[in-house]
């Protein structure tokens, strides 16, 4: 079918050159004086601008570049075309027309038409079929009724290669109207010719395929390959970016997508036949192990194609699973993965594509899920197996586990959702809290306003950092208390001129922390997971190391919605997502969502972010911003009011004691004072760090430094 598409196109393109030419030159032989004959007698003088016409035609159908919008083109350029040999046909139809009627014949004989071919071969008219259709509109609609016809295919054809929308609100100036907002993962999936290239303009009718299967494809769901601003009048422009200037910071403009790389629109490689059969091969592999079902439908997305089989009655479910392996090297790729469809009686097989196709963070950011998103939380994730924009509010999960093995995608997922949440959020809406131990991947962000300090790349002070928003969320609960609120909703609401932004936390490495201070990193991240929504205070926590030692029981109790990358064994697999599956993923962006209250995960293709798009958007903002002054002195504040908590309370009492004390021990504390072997020990190290005891010396007991001034002076 594609071999027989591509001679089409070449005899088509022959057919065209060798018009263009016998229009030119008597070099062509006797098919070329025909054809010459024939076009300029059907067209007239708009014969000589027909092969051109056609030549660009076939160009468009030929150059990958144009396949999204071919058919607008090419429907553009025939009604111009037919525009223009109508306005010829105006005046080249006069005569013979006056000639004819005058004699009695009326219209349309066949010497009116012998007459207009004469002309048109001459190059004195507008040819049998232009002549014929003016006399035609002349005789049905008069003068004005041809003329009025004629302008209108003109402007149709304009408005088709310009790519202007003439609509009844933009005539009396009014604002354009937004379409209706769609839910993301509600939209109901639409089917898409696999064989010819699919637009979200035009959808091809082709045949029905020999088997009752449907297939879905991911190119349906692919944006228009433009600027936002293009085909936008100046008003127009302005009205959208007065919308994006923040009531507190008037000079701050929100970045725009056409800052990021415009997606490449990639048709499918596999027609429709192929598809099918692998369907039935699939079908039949599985026949070979016992497994007898039918392959009901089948989605094609970015990176993998899901075929839905209805198993026959008394087939597990366990049994189908355990033959992922051998699926995988009868269908002769990496990885099959295979899981129940919720909400179908099916099984999907998920297979790898032969090609894959990258999802851009700019084809989410300026999908219809996105846009009519009305929470300043919004993250866009990326692309679902249909090709679906998949977004979700950080507000509704409230918490995200992110957890992948290295180079599996994890860093490129955190600096999607931060792009997100700059493209939603002013300055004055959210705040963020970056913490980077690895240094080197947030490191781009500094100086912008959302940051509530620089990114903190050490670890101690990580650790810090984390009690001051455990502290700020405490704050903020006494100011709800005195306001009679429940959360910062109802709190911004009742004041809006001291509006709380909230706050998202970002941890991209929890297992540094974990490794530095555990209790502490373990504490503060329980309590703002138990507590911090209501406060307007959300956590984004990423690891690529996912043992239990790191994303522990408590963590993973209070942070639900979770998003698993590819990761090297099943054990990592189920410390993630509490089931396996993560470790059949192919990674590059390739994932597994479960958020709140999901009873199975989506497989997802993440969006993709490159460097250079993050150091676009951060300069865009960075130059509004100017110089940002970071408050220092929260971690140093943090720092001194820990210390306080967490202070042992018989301190005062123990230098009381040690004032006539010479020297001081672990086993004394414990008598003295009546306590465990672990508080005194903890006791020592505090008196220690404090410059009260000395240094540990192996069995003997540590002097007392501090003299009796600097103990009464301390207490």
């Amino acid at each position: 079918m594609k071999r027989r598409y591509e001679i089409t196109l070449v005899l088509l393109l022959s057919f065209t050159v060798i018009s263009i030419l016998s229009l030119h030159t008597e070099s062509v032989g006797i098919l070329g004086k025909l054809i010459r004959s024939l076009t300029l007698g059907f067209f007239g003088r708009g014969g000589m601008v027909f092969p051109y016409v056609l030549f660009l035609i076939i160009f468009l159908k030929i150059n990958k570049n144009f396949k999204e919008v071919q058919i607008r083109y090419t429907a553009g350029l025939a009604a111009i075309f037919f525009a223009l040999a109508l306005a010829l046909a105006i005046d080249d139809f006069n005569q013979i027309r006056d000639s004819y009627l005058s004699s009695g014949a009326g219209y349309f004989n066949l010497d009116f038409f012998k007459a207009s071919y004469s002309a048109g071969v001459a190059l004195t008219g507008a040819g049998v079929i232009f002549n014929t259709l003016a006399l035609f509109l002349y005789s049905t609609m008069g003068k004005y009724g041809l003329l009025i016809v004629t302008m209108a295919f003109a402007m149709i054809g304009l408005l088709l290669v310009v790519n202007y929308r003439v609509t009844y609100e933009g005539l009396k100036g009014l604002k354009r109207k937004t379409r209706t907002p769609t839910k993301a993962l509600s939209q109901k999936k639409r089917p898409a010719d696999v064989s010819e290239p699919v637009t979200r303009e035009e959808t091809p009718v082709t045949p029905k395929p020999p088997k009752d299967i449907k297939i879905f494809s991911y190119n349906d769901f692919n944006p228009r390959n433009q600027d936002p601003e293009e085909g936008k009048s100046e008003q127009e422009i302005l009205q959208e970016l007065n919308k994006n200037v923040t009531s507190k910071i008037t000079n701050y403009v929100k970045p725009r997508s056409s800052m990021l790389i415009k997606p490449k629109i990639i048709s499918d490689s596999l027609d429709k036949s192929e598809i099918l059969k692998n369907a039935e091969h699939l079908e039949k592999t599985l026949g070979n192990f016992g497994i007898r079902g039918k392959v009901m439908e089948i989605s094609r997305g970015p990176t993998i194609t899901r075929y839905e089989l209805q198993p026959e009655a008394g087939i597990k479910l366990s049994k189908i699973i355990a033959l992922a392996d051998d699926l995988a090297l009868n269908m002769a790729v990496s990885q099959v993965r295979i899981a129940p469809v919720p909400g179908k009686v099916a099984v999907g097989i998920e297979i790898p594509n032969e090609e894959n196709s990258m999802v851009q963070i700019r084809e989410i950011l300026e999908s219809d899920a996105f846009k009519s998103s009305k929470s300043k939380l919004t993250m866009a994730l990326g692309k679902n197996i249909s090709g679906k924009p998949v977004v979700f509010d950080l507000g509704d999960m409230p918490h995200l586990l992110i957890a992948g093995a290295t180079g599996s995608g994890k860093s490129v997922c955190v600096n999607t959702i931060i792009t997100s949440l700059l493209f939603n959020a002013t300055p004055d809406e959210v705040k963020l809290l970056m913490i980077d131990p690895k240094v080197v991947e947030l490191n781009v962000y500094n100086g912008i306003p959302h940051l509530i300090l620089p990114v903190v790349t050490n670890p101690k002070k990580a650790s810090i950092a984390l009690g001051w928003a455990v502290n700020e969320m405490n704050r903020r609960y006494e100011s709800f208390a005195q306001q009679q609120v429940k959360d910062i909703d109802g709190y911004n609401r009742k004041n809006p001129q001291a509006a709380l932004p909230k706050i998202v936390v970002i941890i991209d490495e929890l297992a540094d922390l974990m490794m530095v201070a555990p209790n502490q990193v373990e504490d503060a991240i329980a309590r703002l997971a138990q507590m911090a929504r209501a406060a307007g205070i959300h956590l984004i926590v990423a690891t690529q190391r996912p043992s239990v030692d790191v994303i522990t029981g408590l963590i993973k109790a209070n942070i639900t919605s979770r998003i698993a990358f590819s990761v090297s064994s099943q054990v990592d697999s189920r410390t993630i997502l509490d089931s396996a599956g993560a470790e059949k993923l192919l990674g590059k962006g390739d994932m597994l969502f479960s958020p709140v209250g999901a009873q199975k995960p989506l497989r997802l293709q993440g969006a993709f972010i490159s460097e250079e798009e993050i150091d676009k958007i951060v300069t865009h903002i960075k130059k509004q911003a100017g110089e940002v002054v970071y408050n220092h002195e929260i971690l140093d504040e943090t720092q001194q009011m820990q210390m306080a908590m967490d202070s042992d309370d018989l301190i005062p009492e123990i230098i009381r004691f040690l004032v006539n004390q010479k020297t001081i021990s672990v086993s004394m504390l414990q008598r003295k004072f009546r306590i465990g072997y672990n508080r005194a020990a903890r006791i020592m190290d505090e008196l220690e760090e404090k410059s009260i005891v000395g240094p540990n010396t192996g069995s003997k007991p540590r002097d007392v430094i501090m003299t009796i001034e600097e103990m009464e002076k301390y207490l």
